[in-house]
């Protein structure tokens, strides 16, 4: 994954993003150098009245590029939207793996708009804030970044998809393999060398570990404990590609680069639902399995052992340790 260098969860207020007021050309030539000018004092109220004003022009550089279809395509953007967007598109991702995988569209679209206000300050961008707040269409186009999170989702997905298969050795034929997997999310568990399910060790199956490791764990990332949203997302997406080989015959190629965000967040919801199980029956023991996932995935130490929708149908919060 690619990271920024200075990639802080700050949000900015919006009284933070207007601290540094831009410079507004008043005519289509003086616009032109505009984004290179230095930010000069100007008050909301002035600014205000110079973007009610019939003459009023944006800068060049805050102007965006439109697809046939409406989106906004990354590369054919001023090098200056292309950075800022290339950090709002990383925030996303931070979004869905730290806070909630599947927001409703309207939580989505939020979370992207906060995402450039977040990018907009980073980057001194104040003009682009500026627009967006006196442009109601400007903004919608920047919302319209949350299809990003979606692609993300179908991504990992793709890259999980061997791992997942090598691991519990899917081929021709393993339906019934596949649908004991699949039986109170058995998957999501390791199993002894005599193929004891570890109910103590919910999350920490080798499958899950790689996944995380292999998808998510190439940025220097810090964190003591894993975040829940990334935990379910991953089991989720496990337990995606596991329902892709339910037939017993190998996924299409349409069926590996595939994710369906509202059609698998019961599965999602489950999975929230176990870790805060373990976390109401002992904030110690969750921890300790947090943290356990973390240095397993992050390659610190590995110390993972290799309804029909209850996970606590296996889980054994007793047996579980607290540190």
């Amino acid at each position: 994954m690619e990271v920024p260098e200075d990639d802080d969860f700050d949000l900015l207020s919006q009284e933070e993003l207007v601290k540094e007021r831009p410079r507004f050309a008043e005519s289509k030539d003086e616009a032109l150098s505009a984004d290179t000018a230095h930010d000069s004092a100007i008050s909301d109220s002035e600014l205000d009245d110079k973007v009610s004003d019939y003459s009023f022009t944006w800068p060049v550089f805050t102007d965006l590029v439109y697809s046939a279809d409406g989106s906004i395509n990354l590369k054919a953007q001023d090098t200056r939207i292309q950075n800022l967007l290339k950090t709002a598109i990383f925030k996303l991702k931070k979004a869905s793996l730290f806070d909630n995988a599947f927001p409703n569209i309207t939580q989505k679209r939020k979370i992207a708009l906060e995402a450039v206000h977040i990018a907009t300050g980073k980057h001194k961008e104040y003009a682009i804030g500026k627009r967006m707040k006196h442009n109601f269409d400007y903004a919608l186009a920047f919302a319209r970044l949350e299809g990003r999170m979606s692609s993300f989702h179908t991504n990992l997905k793709k890259l999980a998809h061997q791992i997942v298969a090598s691991h519990f050795g899917l081929k021709k034929g393993c339906a019934d393999e596949v649908e004991e997997l699949l039986k109170s999310h058995k998957y999501i568990f390791p199993t002894d060398t005599k193929g004891k399910v570890l109910r103590d060790q919910p999350f920490c199956d080798e499958a899950m570990i790689d996944t995380i490791r292999s998808s998510l764990f190439n940025d220097g990332n810090d964190e003591p404990e894993l975040p829940v949203a990334m935990v379910c997302l991953i089991a989720t997406i496990i337990h995606v590609i596991l329902k892709d080989w339910s037939s017993g015959n190998p996924p299409s190629s349409a069926q590996v680069k595939s994710f369906n965000a509202s059609s698998n967040i019961g599965v999602y919801r489950a999975h929230h639902a176990t870790l805060s199980h373990i976390f109401a029956g002992s904030r110690k023991k969750y921890h300790a399995l947090m943290a356990r996932l973390y240095k397993a995935v992050s390659a610190v130490e590995n110390t993972a052992s290799t309804s029909s929708l209850n996970t606590c149908d296996y889980l054994d919060i007793d047996a579980m340790v607290e540190e």
